[in-house]
């Protein structure tokens, strides 16, 4: 097609282009859509502008014209291209400016054609949507500006939100109902959900664009096993992708192996994603993991523990773990053997050039970051129990000597973590370095201060080395989907220069055991037993790291890199899309990846709008009464009962406008609030800012040393974010429940972390 093309005439898209080909077919359908033609993406410029300027005569000479773009792949049910292409506004009426216009139209993408049409003069203009465009809920939702909505389109300004039945003096009821009605009109006409672009003028409603919504979320179907399943929160406060979702039954052997060594009264932990958020169900010893029924009394349990093969052979596992010292093996060899051989094999991942590598050579490193995470885990989960045995047995001996609650004991133990606070300690190496060169004010007004500060070489760029090495190679969220802290966009940047800006705090380290007014044994024995917690406190945060965000993100870079390699190949749009295939679909791509990824992108826009219930299957039942067990199974499953309590326990239902919830780290702090609710929202906190979040993971510790206070919707005493905020002197109010919904972005508040409450200023 070469000449000019009138819309009413219409034409099909490899020929007028999608945008003019939908407007065409709406206005042939009776929809007041603006007349106009189009010219065909082959259509010659010299012989087409006196074409032009008999329709700028026909048309009345408008006192402006608008010329877009309308390409073959714009506005299509797949892609809408949506800002892809060029669109030149308010053209004078003469056909050597239309004609430019027309040119530069055209040259912003291959077969573009330009579409051309009166510019309209609107009160109010704005986009509608047949389908909540964020939750997929069937209702008509309007955004409307004042004049016309370029701005709006573009990002740049912010329309006030209507649905179906509202109206106010701004956009009244009746054009509120007349847009629904046209847009639910229009849907049906394409024969989908639809994206309008609409304006109203003195004479009423027109439509200016019309495309299928491309990014509906949808609905996922769940198949959930019988049993309780319970939400967990507290590592996964939003859905997990499904590369994530994939490899989280590798671990049910690692928690089978774990739970059978040191004879505890489950079999092990499933974890599973139903519709991307993360449920874990606790299998039984004995029984089938959907069987149901109430908590038997101490006494039964008691009874059949001793009587039932399986459970007599956890009984004699957890007897043989003390009287071997287990706890203590596993505490010696960390120091002496795991530690040190997990820094230098996740340094040398960290060191890997990646790009050489063919992609059979990548899903082999794949396997062998799998087989490290799983070793890895096991670790974890080891050392998991002398530190609860040793924090237990200190917090039940000061609260049987002193009277102590459990929150208290456990803030006793503050300052013996020094993991917590090694981000934090790290960057003050780095700004004391740059101000013995004095280069704080260079590094300070760079627009890049890494760089700045990496340029004085010396002890600052050794020592900036060794904070990056260490604060940016870590995952900032359990899922292996979560970008590394150092790809955070601004974060790493901001800490240094919040840093450069603070003064060195040397935190001191003591407590008054109150214990003179007991009896010499009394005394001896909570001493004892505080030394013993303090000994094994450490190792909750020192081993989380090398055990589980270091080894995510050396996995992380070797599956973003076959990213690269299958969008190269056009297997997927973008490179994070590897992220929402499994690990399977990774190793061998599907021919529909993109489609895949495209869906499940839809399904976790529906999850996160519309979240699951806090279980699936009967309610829980009360956790078993072990105190009829023998002591040793008695000491270990007490502890993990008591630490499952303290740290697992899911977010509260909360009514309401208060935000209270537990005091988990002392003291007063009035501040701004600032909202984090995923690790991107990190880089906007600054100094003494109230950080409010569904739950800190532990990577996010590299943020505490600039904060002044947190609220966390999730979490309790023995929380990670818990324990580093006591290691930073900050307050800490947990489990408050609506702390992200109540709470404003901006708003001064004032965190009492003793009492467990969050006031507004």
């Amino acid at each position: 097609m070469t000449g000019l093309v009138s819309l009413g005439e219409g034409g099909s898209v490899p020929e007028i282009g999608g945008k003019a080909a939908t407007l065409a077919r709406l206005l042939n359908l009776g929809e007041r859509v603006p007349p106009g033609i189009v010219i065909p993406a082959g259509a010659d410029p010299v012989t087409i502008g006196a074409d032009v300027a008999r329709w700028l005569a026909a048309a009345g000479h408008p006192d402006r014209v608008a010329v877009r773009s309308s390409a073959p792949d714009e506005d299509g049910a797949v892609r809408s291209m949506a800002g892809a292409y060029r669109t030149e506004l308010d053209v004078l009426p003469d056909a050597a400016g239309v004609m430019e216009a027309v040119r530069r139209v055209r040259l912003s993408g291959p077969s573009v054609a330009a579409l051309i049409q009166p510019m309209l003069s609107p009160s109010r203009a704005g986009v509608a949507f047949s389908a909540d465009p964020l939750t997929g809920d069937s209702v008509v939702v309007i955004e409307a500006v004042e004049g016309l909505a370029d701005r709006l389109m573009a990002g740049e300004e912010t329309g006030r939100r209507y649905t179906e039945s509202d109206g106010d003096e701004f956009f009244t009821r009746h054009q509120v109902d007349t847009v629904a009605t046209t847009v639910r009109r229009i849907a049906e006409h394409l024969g989908c959900d639809v994206d309008v672009e609409w304006a109203w003028c003195d004479d009423g409603l027109w439509i200016l664009q019309a495309r299928p919504i491309t990014a509906l979320p949808i609905q996922p179907e769940l198949d959930i096993p019988g049993g309780t399943w319970e939400k967990d929160v507290t590592h996964s406060p939003r859905p997990v992708s499904p590369l994530m979702a994939s490899l989280l039954p590798r671990m049910d052997a690692v928690m089978a192996d774990w739970t059978s060594q040191w004879g505890m009264m489950i079999a092990g932990l499933e974890s599973r994603s139903f519709g991307g958020e993360v449920y874990n169900r606790a299998l039984p010893p004995i029984g089938k993991p959907e069987a149901t029924g109430p908590t038997p009394p101490w006494w039964l349990l008691a009874i059949v523990a001793r009587a039932l093969p399986p459970l007599r052979r956890r009984l004699r596992a957890a007897a043989q773990a003390e009287r071997t010292g287990l706890a203590e093996e596993v505490v010696a060899r960390w120091h002496t053997e795991w530690r040190g051989q997990l820094a230098v094999e996740i340094e040398s991942w960290r060191q890997q050039e990646l790009q050489p590598a063919a992609f059979l050579e990548l899903v082999g490193m794949g396997h062998e970051l799998l087989d490290l995470m799983d070793r890895a885990a096991m670790i974890h989960f080891e050392l998991f129990v002398p530190y609860l045995l040793g924090v237990h047995r200190w917090v039940e001996d000061a609260k049987k000597l002193l009277g102590w609650d459990d929150a208290r004991s456990i803030a006793a133990l503050a300052g013996h973590s020094p993991a917590s606070s090694e981000p934090t300690r790290l960057m003050t190496e780095v700004v004391r370095a740059i101000r013995e060169t004095g280069g704080v004010e260079s590094v300070r007004a760079s627009a890049n201060p890494l760089a700045a500060a990496a340029e004085l070489g010396g002890e600052v760029a050794q020592a900036l080395e060794r904070w990056e090495a260490v604060v940016g190679f870590r995952l900032s969220d359990y899922d292996i989907a979560a970008p590394l802290v150092s790809e955070i966009p601004g974060l790493m940047s901001s800490l240094l220069r919040a840093a450069l800006d603070a003064s060195d705090v040397d935190a001191t380290v003591g407590i008054d055991l109150d214990a003179a007014h007991l009896a010499p044994e009394d005394r001896s024995r909570l001493e004892r037993s505080f030394a013993a917690a303090t000994a094994v406190f450490p190792l909750r945060e020192e081993n989380v790291h090398l055990t589980s965000s270091m080894p995510g993100a050396a996995l992380r870079r070797v599956i973003a890199e076959i990213g690269s390699r299958l969008a190269a190949d056009g297997l997927i749009d973008r490179v994070d899309d590897v992220f929402y295939l499994t690990w399977d679909e990774i190793q061998r791509p599907p021919v529909d990846a993109a489609n895949l990824v495209r869906r499940r992108l839809a399904e976790e826009a529906w999850t996160a709008a519309h979240p699951g219930p806090p279980f699936h299957g009967p309610p829980p039942g009360a956790p078993p009464d072990v105190r009829g067990l023998p002591g040793p199974a008695r000491r270990i499953n007490g502890a993990l009962l008591w630490a499952m309590q303290h740290e697992l326990a899911a977010r509260p239902e909360v009514t309401g406008e208060a935000v209270r919830g537990t005091g988990c780290s002392a003291g007063v702090h009035v501040g701004r609030v600032r909202l984090v609710r995923t690790e991107a929202d990190l880089s906007r906190l600054e100094p003494g800012d109230v950080m409010v979040c569904p739950i800190a993971t532990t990577a996010w510790s590299v943020v505490f040393g600039m904060i002044g206070a947190i609220v966390c919707d999730g979490g309790g005493v023995l929380s990670h974010t818990a324990i580093v905020a006591r290691e930073h002197g900050i307050p800490a109010v947990m489990g408050v429940g609506n702390g992200t919904t109540k709470l404003v972005d901006g708003e001064i508040v004032r965190v009492d972390g003793t009492r467990g409450t969050v006031e507004k200023v």
